[in-house]
């Protein structure tokens, strides 16, 4: 980059890569001022890139209440703008609004009438193969074992981009009447219940208000590692952001089907259980900020330029 005119550079997420490059940008005769939208996970792990962000990244663009606090201690400029989910998804008004009227009564549950007989089971067991290899069959058995207690469960499982074939191949025979959603989001808005793979979906699902159960499962030599480096109590983004545990997460060892049955089974049978937790998840939306989270980094980008 020789054009001296360039004035600011937003990096957007991928932190490895945006860090090397920022410090790359900064060595320049005429470095641009940066701006990072999506800040690196180091409330998770890696604290050591907080210093890194202190000498390259002049201005960060948070997703996460809590993170705007955490970088103004490390003198850090910084702005919570809000979550993009907010505007990726189609929420109803009244969850935008915030309000808590819907959730009164049975007949206005978010994602199913608690008065129905047939309830749907979400199932999403992640968006590459490997993840999905080690999550499905785990989710399968679960939804076998609780379909005696529930005889007109329905299994919806949720298909990543590309993966609906796989996901077809994997689950072969394991369960009758399976049903395949393309529409993840679709699926977890009309759910009862759902179990979902550790990351971004576990937030979909609480934005729409689904009662869910979290859960992960790597190799045991990545587990042991990830373990030592991880500093936080829970690691589903739904917890973390709630500061306290609103849904049950069952990791490595504990994500077996015995466990996931038992966790979904009262989430099934209990509509007073699912509203409870509805309720919290309406507060967590709230604490996601508003809709206009790209146009509120545009405003900054712009502050940026206009007092370079």
């Amino acid at each position: 980059m020789h054009n001296n005119n360039v004035k600011l550079v937003i990096l957007v997420d991928y932190p490895g890569f945006n860090l090397s490059l920022a410090r790359s940008l900064k060595l320049l005769p005429h470095p641009p001022r940066i701006l990072e939208y999506i800040a690196p996970q180091v409330w998770a792990w890696r604290a050591n890139r907080i210093s890194k962000i202190r000498r390259y990244i002049d201005h960060l663009a948070v997703v996460f209440p809590f993170e705007e606090a955490l970088f103004k201690s490390a003198n850090i400029p910084v702005t919570f703008v809000g979550h993009p989910l907010l505007d990726e998804m189609n929420l109803p008004e009244y969850i935008i609004a915030g309000s808590h009227d819907k959730y009164n009564t049975g007949s206005h549950n978010l994602s199913v009438d608690a008065s129905s007989s047939t309830q749907i089971l979400a199932l999403l067991p992640g968006s590459r193969k490997s993840v999905v290899g080690r999550h499905l069959p785990i989710m399968l058995e679960s939804a076998r074992l609780l379909m005696p207690e529930f005889p007109d469960i329905r299994i919806g499982i949720g298909c990543a981009p590309g993966l609906h074939k796989f996901i077809e191949n994997t689950t072969r025979d394991r369960i009758p009447k399976i049903e395949f959603w393309d529409d993840s989001r679709t699926l977890l808005s009309q759910a009862a219940a759902a179990v979902v793979c550790s990351g971004t979906a576990t937030l979909e699902a609480a934005l729409l208000g689904t009662p869910q159960v979290v859960v992960y499962k790597t190799s045991s030599v990545n587990y042991h590692v990830v373990k030592n480096l991880i500093r936080l109590p829970n690691v589903g983004l739904v917890n973390i952001v709630a500061g306290e545990k609103i849904v049950p997460e069952l990791l490595q060892y504990e994500f077996n089907p015995i466990s996931v049955q038992r966790s979904i089974a009262p989430l099934l049978r209990h509509a007073n259980i699912r509203d409870h937790i509805r309720l919290k998840l309406l507060k967590l939306r709230a604490m996601l900020g508003e809709p206009g989270a790209a146009l509120k980094v545009a405003d900054l980008a712009y502050g940026m330029i206009t007092n370079s």
